[in-house]
């Protein structure tokens, strides 16, 4: 499939390149709302996103504990007393109490539907995000203006930051109270292996919710790293820009400027993407251990779940819990994620594909230099994979990440939410 409907209708100076170039690096990999009013003003805005999605989450997991505390412990005498206290106090009856809880949960378990739909069906259109660069001109940088980009991400960064620390902070109280509220109600102490699983669910915890923690201060050295590297590129390119511009003839500017920027669009992020891999090389890893140990805790509690155990049912709603947080604090590891190795070769071997039944293509019908045309299909191979949809992009940036491995994890919270909501109806 050729490339036909992203240029632009016109290009009318050399100098728009700069601000085409870096509005496309930050709308793949950033999605930074800005103009250079803000810059002036060192204003930047707060993106609370993800902590109220945490929140969310956080609400509805406390919401299936009360639930399956309410009924699959309604012989407990502790907790039979706490509902006859709200019972007095609320004059709310107990059925009417668990249905409204249900109901509450299944609105919040909507969200998935949602979100999942447009993290799967979203598609980048190259054409809008190169004629909003030339219609929109107060969005035009200026050298100065980047310092105060920098100063007022490292501001943002820090109280983002600062943030998710506390909110680490409570939601590990929050695990450590529902265990041991688990281990009082229930008889898991006489249960090694629930013990076990539920240990292992809390140093899981522990370290996801650290990363996540760190992950603007993540963002903050890479989008600084990445000012730099495009500064410099940006000179090197403006000046043959121009020589190339003197040296040919009019008729032909445009396609030497389009395929001379977009080759070079391309080489500029599969090296940002090696300096992403080389720096999180050790957290990738991590990080795809820490899933495959999900699996597996995953696989053995859905099995002992079968047996009708309540302490191994109170243990996947821990699964469930944690497996919901993965999947909405997912910067730190889409970000790990971006370019390991199979990805890696994934891409490359796409790449050289399409080249190879393009360069086939084109030979029929035209006889031009072979190279040449490989070259400048290659390089367009890059926006092609991006507009189809070929290399995961989600919501929030561009991230060599497949399809499949979301379909993967989201199909996981919904097989595990179907198992709870089952012993909820019952």
């Amino acid at each position: 499939m050729e490339m036909k409907d992203w240029r632009p209708f016109r290009i009318e100076s050399v100098g728009e390149i700069f601000q085409k170039y870096f509005d496309a690096m930050q709308k793949y990999i950033y999605r930074i709302r800005f103009t250079s009013a803000e810059y002036q003003r060192k204003e930047m805005r707060l993106d609370f996103k993800r902590f109220r999605l945490s929140l969310w989450a956080c609400i509805r997991t406390i919401l299936q504990c009360l639930l399956s505390l309410a009924i699959r412990f309604n012989r407990n005498e502790e907790v039979n007393s706490s509902f006859e206290f709200l019972k007095e106090k609320l004059d709310l009856d107990i059925r009417k109490f668990n249905l409204i809880i249900f109901l509450c949960i299944l609105f919040m378990e909507s969200y998935w539907l949602f979100s999942f739909h447009h993290v799967i069906n979203y598609r980048l259109r190259i054409v809008n995000v190169f004629d909003d660069c030339i219609k929109n001109s107060d969005r035009i940088l200026f050298l100065k203006n980047r310092q105060h980009l920098i100063d007022g991400f490292v501001l943002v960064s820090f109280i983002i930051g600062t943030i998710a620390k506390i909110t680490k902070i409570i939601l590990l109280l929050l695990y450590c109270s529902v265990a041991a509220i688990i281990i009082y109600l229930t008889s898991i102490l006489h249960n090694p292996i629930a013990i076990i699983v539920i240990v292992f669910f809390m140093f899981v915890s522990i370290q996801h919710f650290d990363g996540f923690s760190n992950i603007v201060y993540v963002i903050m050295i890479f989008f600084s790293f990445t000012l730099k590297f495009y500064h410099i590129r940006f000179k090197e390119l403006i000046i043959r820009l121009r020589s190339i511009v003197s040296a040919i003839r009019m008729r032909n500017t445009f396609y030497y400027i389009e395929s001379f920027a977009i080759r070079h669009l391309n080489e500029d992020y599969v090296k940002i993407c090696d300096q992403i891999h080389r720096i999180n090389v050790h957290t990738s890893q991590d990080f795809m251990f820490m899933e495959l140990m999900f699996k597996y805790v995953m696989i053995f509690s859905t099995y002992q779940l079968q047996k009708y155990s309540i302490s191994h049912f109170m243990v996947i709603v821990f699964v469930v819990l944690t497996l919901q947080f993965f999947l909405i604090n997912h910067a730190l590891y889409f970000m790990a994620a971006k370019l390991p190795i199979s990805n890696q070769l994934y891409y490359q071997l796409s790449v050289n594909i399409d080249a190879r039944i393009q360069f086939k293509t084109m030979r029929k019908f035209q006889k031009r230099n072979g190279p040449a045309i490989c070259t400048k299909l290659k390089a367009n191979t890059f926006m092609q994979l991006v507009n189809e949809n070929r290399v995961g992009l989600s919501c929030d940036g561009m991230y060599l990440l497949t399809k499949m491995k979301l379909i993967e994890i989201f199909s996981l919270n919904v097989v595990l939410n179907i198992l709870i909501y089952k012993h909820f109806i019952r």
